[in-house]
């Protein structure tokens, strides 16, 4: 998989700067992976609150604008998604997103507010930071589903999504009846039980037969006995908690040991792509593939057969694309 887009790598055009060229007074504030448009028609700010801030540092058009803000508004709580949940705990970071959130409307409703603008957009990041640390607190059929702390603090997901209603009822209401508003949703959130790319582990298993260590034979085993019992069975809450408390352990000590003695296997890269690490030689302590032709052969074998695989109820491809 590619690294991280980086907004100076957009090349197209902004609609707003097409905007702004055609004289029309424009606000933008934090639309993701956008960068600065400079001059503009209007004022930009980029990075005051967003989700994946690829480091970038907060800027704005005019430059005065970030400081003006700022001395009316404070900065935004800090961002905790990524890195620092487990730290401060769920309330602390529900708390911070509650404050990032109303942050985010004081500066939108100030800003729609300085003049009769023929665009004016804004972006509240807070639903996907809540989506991907708290759905364990949402769904009580989750594994990590934790009762005691959802009765504490309460629903976290609905919390957030209310505060946005309230939000855009605000926006919208401010923006006056004559306002033509279009809402964009992201793609929506959900259950995700994700371990160390053990489907894909073992679709290269099948593809060339690698035996593996006997440890990491009986963990496929054990695996696969899993998704021997009735789906009803898995689903319960009691067996989901005991999966997860167990696999972590069963996967330190059965598959991870066992790599060694394969020529590759699959190690977590990325939600959006799954990723294949080749135990070469000199740079694995167990390195069992030459570099140079050897190497290059390997990968053009699991290109082919990889692309060559399709979903037996669809037909459809399940690889979309190999990428070295």
């Amino acid at each position: 998989m590619d690294a991280d887009f980086l907004p100076s790598q957009q090349k197209s055009d902004a609609f707003w700067n097409a905007l702004s060229r055609a004289g029309r007074r424009v606000a933008i504030l934090d639309l993701p992976y956008a960068p600065l448009v400079a001059p503009l028609n209007g004022i930009h700010v980029v990075n005051w609150s967003t989700h994946d801030s690829t480091n970038d540092t907060c800027r704005s058009f005019p430059a005065g604008v970030i400081e003006d803000l700022e001395s009316r508004f404070g900065r935004p709580a800090p961002d905790h998604c990524d890195r620092e949940v487990q730290i401060i705990g769920h309330k602390a970071l529900l708390d911070a997103l509650r404050a990032r959130a109303q942050n985010k409307l004081d500066i939108s409703l100030h800003c729609l507010s300085q003049e009769r603008w023929d665009l004016f957009a804004t972006c509240f990041s807070e639903a996907h930071c809540v989506g991907h640390q708290s759905w364990h607190l949402h769904d009580p059929s989750h594994p990590r589903h934790d009762a005691a702390l959802a009765a504490e603090i309460g629903d976290p997901l609905k919390a957030i999504y209310r505060m946005f209603d309230d939000a855009l009822a605000r926006l919208l209401d401010a923006a006056g009846r004559d306002a033509v508003a279009a809402v964009l949703a992201s793609h929506g959130m959900g259950p995700l039980y994700r371990d160390e790319s053990i489907v894909f582990d073992e679709i290269l298993q099948r593809l060339h037969g690698d035996s593996g260590s006997q440890a990491g034979g009986l963990f496929r085993l054990l695996k696969r006995g899993w998704y021997a019992v009735p789906p009803p069975l898995r689903a319960a809450p009691l067996l989901k908690r005991v999966k997860a408390k167990v696999l972590p352990r069963l996967r330190e000590s059965m598959l991870i040991p066992g790599r060694a003695t394969r020529r590759f296997f699959a190690i977590q890269y990325s939600p959006h792509a799954g990723a294949i690490r080749i135990n070469i030689a000199g740079r694995e302590s167990h390195g069992l593939v030459r570099r140079g032709d050897e190497y290059r052969r390997l990968c053009e074998e699991l290109r082919r057969e990889l692309l060559a695989l399709v979903n037996a109820e669809t037909g459809a491809p399940v690889v979309e694309r190999v990428a070295e």
